[in-house]
């Protein structure tokens, strides 16, 4: 048989190894048939990776002789001249005597104890392109004498198996340009729906439902706080399976989520122990600089594949570029309604007033309670306007307008203008009160005005509440919210006053009331409920349940004690008036109705 047909057969058989698309295969039969035809024992065979120096062993014949030793084995390195010569030169390189030619020093095989070899370089490309590796056939520790069949025969099976090993690597390449090409169409069919869906205005459950569609499994969007935000499951599926991996989430999950980096994705494995049986594809979900979520996967009923991972991260975009659009259209929501609020408080009445809350959906005929929201010292610039508005608004029933200066936030709240004025307000009190605690704002000062009827009011209940709200701050009353009537005309008098000046006037109209000698407090109290009952003696024995004349007796000894004839004088009515509101907002004890009235 001649070398060309010991290579032919060899051809024929690498061409259906090569069909197959295995490489290892074709590198076996290269090896064995080579080693067969040339009459030696051993052959390595060593290929070239990117961005790697040298050869990385990849086959050795017969396997269980040098396999592993082969592939643990890189050659040529800088003082491997054999392997060089054969790449450069692109022909079999002979050493007859390894302990004699100063080639086999830098050749790692030589630790063998090879006497003789035959280098090949696998030639598979274009005359100017590098060979894809080189063969090395070798007797072990027995003489040969190559002779021209030899390598002849080696230069062959170099250029059949490189030609097959080329193109194996055409085929991969073709294949995995197919696979880009399919993700490609698959990326731009995903985007065309998410983007459909933004436009359509569907939302954060539009979103995750289109995922479920274009994956054919379950998916799911969760917040930062690990919250349900939406989930879906593909059509037609109704096996019950959903994705239920953060409802309770173990530390490890936990852990997970917190390593993803931006715009990638993660795969969670199942988790018996904690009752997850499928694997998760995890996408973080980012609005520019901060994690709002999650957008999960459900390996079910397919694996999990490269087109689920593409989809998984173009969603978390898509869900962060809603929530981008949604919070740019709340802030202009917001600076719209804001800038309607401190018109109406500005007393402005023109037309375009009229248009901007037509346009907000706002009737501005509606009866409104005004307030203002306010720190301590009047420091209202670090109140979260948007979230105290937030959580007002769950709380009422009505329109909640709102505008944010550096003294603190001013409220609009619409009312039921069938209720009663006090029951108004005494209902959006309880609301703002709840609405602070939920925002965060426990110190939080309100000063709320009586019920206004009509726009034009608004600008009189703005001062009422801002009065309220001064009342509580200079004396520091232990009672944070209060209404305009819960302090009458008084608080026009002690808005405007200084503490100490205010401290004085109470000590000079009732300060031997203040004693705590027996019978003061009686006094004092017979008093606060004299004035709460419109100075009638009447009401206010039936408030205090003692006869009539009881009470016509304390007034007395407060007259004879104080001076003051708070039953006939008018003068003196307001002094003590005055005085004892100053005692409520001071929290005084014994004087409790605005407490009693706010309940």
């Amino acid at each position: 048989m001649t070398v060309v047909d010991d290579v032919g057969a060899l051809a024929a058989l690498i061409a259906t190894l090569a069909a197959a698309g295995d490489a290892d295969a074709i590198l076996a039969a290269v090896a064995a048939e080579g080693c067969a035809l040339l009459g030696i024992r051993r052959c390595g065979i060593y290929l070239r990776e990117e961005r790697r120096e040298g050869l990385a062993g990849r086959l050795g014949h017969p396997m269980d002789e040098i396999g592993a030793a082969v592939r643990e084995l890189r050659i040529g390195g800088p003082g491997d001249a054999i392997t060089h010569a054969a790449l450069e030169t692109r022909a079999p390189v002979v050493v007859e005597d390894m302990a004699s030619d100063p080639r086999a020093g830098g050749l790692p095989v030589r630790v063998w104890g090879v006497r003789s070899l035959l280098a090949v370089p696998l030639l598979g490309g274009a005359p100017d392109e590098a060979p894809l590796g080189v063969m090395v056939f070798d007797p072990g520790d027995a003489p040969h004498v190559y002779g021209t069949r030899d390598v002849a025969l080696g230069g062959m099976l170099g250029r059949v198996a490189g030609g097959a090993l080329a193109g194996e690597r055409q085929r991969a390449q073709l294949d995995t340009a197919r696979r880009q090409n399919r993700l490609l169409r698959g990326a731009a069919t995903a985007d065309f729906k998410l983007s459909q869906v933004l436009l359509d205005g569907g939302g954060l459950r539009a979103i995750v439902g289109a995922v479920a569609e274009l994956c054919g499994k379950p998916a799911a969007l969760y917040d930062a706080s690990l919250h349900r935000v939406a989930s879906a499951e593909p059509p037609g599926q109704d096996d019950g399976l959903h994705v239920a991996l953060l409802e309770d989430a173990s530390d490890a999950v936990r852990a997970l989520l917190a390593s993803a980096a931006a715009g990638s994705s993660t795969t969670v494995a199942p988790m018996l122990s904690a009752g997850v049986r499928h694997r998760h594809l995890v996408a973080p979900v980012d609005v520019a600089e901060d994690r709002w979520g999650w957008l999960l996967v459900m390996e079910h009923p397919r694996p999990l594949g490269a087109f689920d991972e593409l989809v998984a991260r173009r969603a978390a975009r898509h869900v962060a570029l809603e929530l981008t659009a949604q919070a740019r259209a709340a802030s202009t929501a917001w600076d719209a309604r804001s800038l309607l609020a401190r018109q109406l408080i500005r007393g402005t009445q023109d037309e375009d007033v009229r248009r901007g809350a037509d346009h907000l959906g706002v009737d501005l005929a509606t009866p409104r309670v005004v307030g203002l929201v306010t720190l301590p010292a009047h420091r209202g610039g670090g109140i979260d306007a948007a979230r105290l508005v937030e959580a007002l608004s769950a709380r009422v029933g009505g329109e909640v307008l709102a505008t944010k200066g550096p003294q603190g936030v001013a409220l609009l709240v619409d009312v039921d203008g069938d209720l009663a004025p006090i029951v108004a307000v005494r209902a959006v009190k309880h609301s703002v009160a709840e609405a602070c605690g939920v925002a965060g704002l426990g110190d939080a000062i309100v000063g709320l005005s009586t019920v206004c009827r009509e726009p034009r009011a608004v600008p009189r209940a703005y001062r009422e509440a801002c009065e309220v709200a001064r009342c509580i701050d200079g004396l520091d009353a232990p009672q944070r919210i209060m209404a305009a009537d819960d302090l009458g005309p008084g608080r026009l008098f002690v808005a405007h006053g200084d503490a100490a000046a205010l401290g004085q006037f109470v000590d000079d109209v009732l300060g031997p009331l203040l004693t705590g000698q027996d019978g003061a407090g009686d006094l004092l109290g017979t008093l606060d409920v004299f004035y709460a009952t419109g100075r009638s003696v009447r009401a206010s024995a039936q408030r205090l349940d003692v006869h009539e004349n009881t009470v016509r007796y304390r007034l007395a000894r407060v007259r004879d004690i104080t001076g003051l004839d708070v039953a006939a004088d008018a003068d003196d009515q307001l002094s003590v008036q005055m005085a004892l509101l100053v005692l409520r907002l001071r929290g005084h004890e014994g004087l409790s109705r605005i407490d009693e009235e706010a309940a």
